[in-house]
């Protein structure tokens, strides 16, 4: 997904396809354009929902790991008495 959507972005081939020494034509270059005006419009929209989901996974995980660090001490603390 990266390689293609860097594809989209950039008008770079994946590393080891398509031709080694060409500039694109005015067709290329208008279609790598218009793909970069596409992504730049679709991760407007979805790149701060898909940071809110992960941040959202980010807080749980890191209360869930809070709540069990603190069990543990807990656990530690009353074999010390």
């Amino acid at each position: 997904m990266v390689c293609s959507v860097k594809q989209a972005a950039t008008g770079e081939y994946p590393v080891g396809r398509g031709p080694t020494s060409r500039r694109p034509t005015t067709k290329e270059a208008r279609q790598v354009f218009d793909d970069k005006a596409k992504l730049t419009e679709h991760f407007i929209v979805t790149l701060p929902q898909l940071l809110t989901k992960v941040s959202n996974v980010l807080v749980c995980c890191m209360s869930r790991g809070m709540q069990e660090m603190f069990t543990a001490s807990e656990h530690r603390n009353d074999n010390i008495f």
